[in-house]
């Protein structure tokens, strides 16, 4: 798209620099407008008519015809007249620069290019980046870095990947470089037409006033100093003579004008109008000539870019449609087990999917469309589909192309997903995770406790649980970041309150590494739990199955056991009654009640010492699960 709009703009000001040209020859008071060359040439012929010169029908002719009118000249004033009609045409040769205009572009394009800049950290080392990706495409055998002469970290395979990501980063601050570039270049053509236009006029030096001599010398000279600091710099302030200078060539212009008005002869004047005009047409022929075959030559190039880039844009779609059908039937069926049900007898209304270029098909755009229960025609999901179900169809094609681009192994984060998909479906999304996805590693976040909940309970129906972990997060600061809901940031608090300010507000926490260890316990012991449907089992309900006689039994069995032990079974006693013979403990100091005033702080430590000892040694043991 860049380049087409680039060409486009190019074109556009090669139009306007054609028809400027042009534009020099209009006459309201005859209603001369000229639309190329040849109206111009025809001009002449009208203009000659009558000064028996004979008529034009090519420019070597109108050049014979001028050479016929000069010598009909009278001699007195002759070369005076000619050296003026001469710097006439010059002055009225306007340059097709438009320098004010391409410095204001210069400076905006140069402002988007710092911006981009500071806001990538490669910004400086991208012609590294890009250096290394050529280099490693050559060589992918290579296990040195060719800079630092390091062996290299990892495979070139993954290096290259890496790199690929950084320059696609970079893609923007390329653009911004190149947008910058051509201001720059627009502004350096326009310096040097305003060169070769002063020059030109100074070519004619002899027939201007002093002052404006020096003037135009001036101007010229900021003219060439500032094209010679636009290849170094993008930082560029037109100084006054360039300012002046459309205004001070209009003065010369004027002035010359005048002076040839009172040398020409008043039955001479028709003459000297022909000859003027005549003279500037052959002048200005090759300008215009050029000026129209660059118009040409950028209109085509603009052709050629719009034809490749709507190539493009139809490869393009194709591409996207050949992906999806090599998707589609992949995203049906994980549609389908999320929505087909024998044992309810339940049906899917999306029973097929394509994907059709739409309105916007010309910028890539397509559109999804099924095949809605037994209508004809394919019709939009969004109107005949409700919230749930194409938020589950939109997660079946994201799920779709993870299963068939991406290597096993990869990273599949999935971040509240379900927000609108019905209670009754959220276990065969999990089902689909754990049936086509168990080869991924998955990161699921979720602000749904059913669906945490859910999941819990079907890893561990399944037998799966050890291949995935369950943490909560309970809460989040600018300071330490998340609180997990157990393990290490819970007894980090632990460990930082525990003292005689500050114990009373540890309910939470020792509930949490409390339940914790019993639950990973339990699971090592087979402690005889009763069952909850929810899953959600306290303290209470361990100690009501006896875990702590089980802890006891067990630990001081294989400490007895252990000759090497560093600890004693008294002290397994002492460290299950500190737990366990706490009363309630615990619930005074995880409620606001009085009980809280009665739970000394040696108490909460004789708890948390416990608890501590015991977690240690169920570890060293193998009495509790890892967590």
């Amino acid at each position: 798209m860049t380049a087409e709009k680039e060409s486009a703009g190019t074109a556009r000001t090669a139009g306007e620099a054609y028809k400027a040209r042009l534009a020099a020859f209009d006459d309201a008071a005859s209603q001369f407008a000229p639309k190329n060359l040849k109206y111009i040439l025809a001009k002449v012929s009208t203009v000659i008519d009558g000064l028996a010169v004979g008529k034009v029908s090519d420019w070597d002719g109108a050049g014979k015809a001028l050479q016929a009118l000069k010598e009909k000249r009278p001699e007195a004033n002759k070369e005076k007249i000619d050296a003026l009609s001469k710097a006439i045409v010059v002055l009225e040769m306007s340059s097709d620069h438009a320098l004010q205009t391409d410095l204001e572009e210069l400076a905006s394009k140069s402002k988007k290019l710092k911006e981009v800049s500071a806001g990538i950290a490669d910004a400086a080392k991208s012609d590294i980046i890009d250096g290394g990706l050529t280099f490693f495409a050559a060589h992918p055998d290579e296990e040195s870095c060719p800079l630092c002469e390091q062996t290299l970290p990892e495979t070139v395979g993954a290096l290259v990947l890496r790199l690929n990501t950084r320059s696609a980063a970079l893609r923007e601050l390329k653009e911004a470089q190149s947008a910058r570039n051509t201001s720059l270049a627009k502004v350096r053509t326009s310096l040097g037409a305003i060169v070769t236009l002063i020059a030109r006029d100074l070519g004619h030096a002899e027939q201007l006033l002093r002052d404006a001599v020096e003037s135009l010398k001036v101007a010229k000279a900021d003219a060439e100093a500032l094209l010679e600091a636009a290849k170094t710099s993008d930082e560029l302030t037109p100084p006054a003579s360039l300012q002046d200078l459309t205004t001070l060539r209009a003065g010369c212009l004027a002035d010359l004008k005048t002076k040839k008005e009172a040398l020409v002869a008043p039955d001479s004047s028709k003459l000297e109008g022909a000859i003027a005009f005549v003279e500037r047409a052959i002048a200005s022929a090759e300008v215009i000539r050029a000026a129209c075959d660059e118009d040409g030559r950028a209109t085509e190039v603009a052709r050629r870019a719009k034809f490749a880039n709507a190539a493009f844009k139809k490869s393009r779609e194709f591409a996207i449609e050949e992906v999806f059908a090599r998707i589609s039937g992949t995203v049906l069926a994980f549609y389908k087990k999320l929505h087909d049900s024998e044992e309810q007898n339940e049906r899917s209304e999306c029973t097929g999917l394509e994907l059709k270029p739409d309105s916007r098909a010309a910028a890539g755009g397509l559109k999804l469309a099924i095949q809605f229960l037994e209508l004809a025609d394919p019709k939009d999901p969004r109107a005949f589909l409700s919230e749930g179900h194409l938020d589950s169809l939109g997660l079946c094609i994201f799920l779709a192309t993870v299963k068939i681009f991406n290597p096993t192994g990869t990273m599949l984060v999935l971040d509240d997903v379900l927000t609108s998909i019905d209670k009754d479906h959220r276990h065969r999304v999990g089902e689909l995770l754990f049936d086509e996805f168990h080869e991924y590693q998955i990161l699921l976040t979720t602000h749904d406790e059913y669906w945490f909940d859910l999941l819990k309970s079907l890893s561990r129906a399944r037998g799966i649980q050890g291949t995935w972990k369950f943490t909560k997060v309970e809460g989040w600061t600018v300071e330490r970041g998340p609180t997990l809901s157990v393990s290490d940031d819970s007894w980090a608090f632990i460990n930082a309150n525990l003292n005689e300010a500050s114990y009373r507000a540890l309910g939470g926490p020792l509930r949490l590494v409390l339940e914790d260890f019993l639950k990973r316990a339990a699971v090592k012991l087979e402690s005889k739990v009763k069952f909850k449907i929810d899953g959600k089992y306290t303290s209470g309900d361990f100690a009501a199955a006896g875990i702590q006689d089980d802890i006891r039994k067990k630990l001081a069995a294989a400490v007895k056991a252990d000759a090497a032990a560093a600890t004693t079974e008294a002290a397994v006693q002492t460290a299950v009654g500190r737990v366990f013979g706490t009363g309630d403990l615990i619930n005074f100091l995880s409620h606001d009640n009085p009980g809280r005033l009665e739970v000394t702080f040696p108490q909460a430590q004789d708890f948390v010492s416990g608890l501590k000892f015991l977690i240690d040694q169920c570890a060293r043991y193998s009495l509790m699960r890892g967590q």
